[in-house]
């Protein structure tokens, strides 16, 4: 910190001793933060006018470190018409900057700054500064505590690096294993479906063996004895000794089947009464010709007599 001694020193000199100066000071930052800088300026007015003046007093100033001061003059000069003729009107500023940097945060009064020609004092206005605290963190001059800082850091970033990639290792688990539960569980759905199925479609043949086999055992044991031609229920008993003889030489399997359907069935090839029988049967049932009861009765002995 620079001591303050060093501007309280300074003299302006000029050819006058009439106190009569304007003096005011101001800032360019009302608020700020700790670390940051603001430039206090102190602008005299008609100081051509003054003798020796000097700064005796900055109140205030105690809250912030000097750290920097500069000094300029300037003249204004203004033209005006009185009583029809042009005078011109100068006015000089000399200006003190002081570049301030607070010590802490706060609300600080800064000013009025006390002026002194050796005779007489004046006094400048007076400014509120606000101090914040910084947001940005302060440098770390230890290297020792920067280089633990560091390590401690690291510390974290691979514990939590690791925290991080054991947690994804065990949610991979966990998802595999759902997966391959949802799988398991699949595959023994499809594998009871299949054995039902399989059960099922395996009764479903056995049912159907057994419906055969016991019309088979129903044909067979359905003993039609050859009609009389004078029987009124001749051509009933003759189709029906046609399809039990029909059904156990071809292993043929029919239920509620008529004999015409039946003999659709049949290669008349190698069955030459069979195929006359089915001629004799048709003319009789799609024409006004009298059936031959006689003759087809003889057929059909022909056809059971040849085993």
């Amino acid at each position: 910190m620079r001591k303050l001694s060093c501007f309280l020193g300074l003299f302006l000199f000029f050819s006058n001793v009439v106190f009569s100066y304007e003096a005011q000071i101001s800032s360019d930052k009302e608020e700020l933060e700790v670390g940051e800088t603001l430039r206090l300026e102190v602008n005299l007015k008609n100081l051509e006018e003054l003798g020796k003046v000097e700064i005796s007093k900055i109140n205030g100033i105690e809250n912030f470190d000097v750290i920097g001061s500069s000094q300029s003059s300037k003249i204004i000069s203004q033209s005006k018409v009185v009583d029809g003729k042009f005078e011109e009107q100068r006015e000089a500023i000399t200006s003190l900057v002081l570049t301030l940097e607070p010590k802490k945060a706060g609300s600080f009064s800064l000013g009025p700054v006390v002026l002194d020609n050796g005779t007489e004092k004046k006094e400048t206005n007076s400014l509120k500064i606000n101090v914040s605290k910084s947001k940005i963190k302060p440098k770390l001059e230890d290297k020792n505590e920067q280089k633990r800082l560091a390590s401690e850091e690291n510390f974290q970033k691979q514990y939590s690096e690791k925290l991080t990639k054991t947690d994804n290792t065990l949610d991979n688990k966990i998802y595999f294993i759902i997966i391959l539960a949802f799988l398991t569980l699949f595959l023994i759905v499809i594998i009871i479906m299949k054995v039902y199925l399989s059960r099922k479609g395996g009764e479903k043949e056995l049912n159907k063996d057994l419906e055969n086999k016991q019309e088979q055992e129903n044909i067979e044991e359905e003993i039609v004895e050859l009609p009389d031609v004078e029987d009124e229920k001749f051509i009933e008993k003759i189709e029906k000794i046609l399809k039990k003889e029909i059904s156990l030489r071809f292993n043929l399997k029919f239920k509620d089947k008529d004999i015409s359907d039946i003999f659709k069935e049949i290669d008349f090839s190698n069955n030459k009464d069979l195929e006359e029988i089915n001629a004799l049967l048709n003319k009789s049932k799609y024409s006004n010709l009298e059936l031959d009861k006689t003759e087809i009765l003889e057929k059909v002995k022909s056809f059971l007599n040849k085993k």
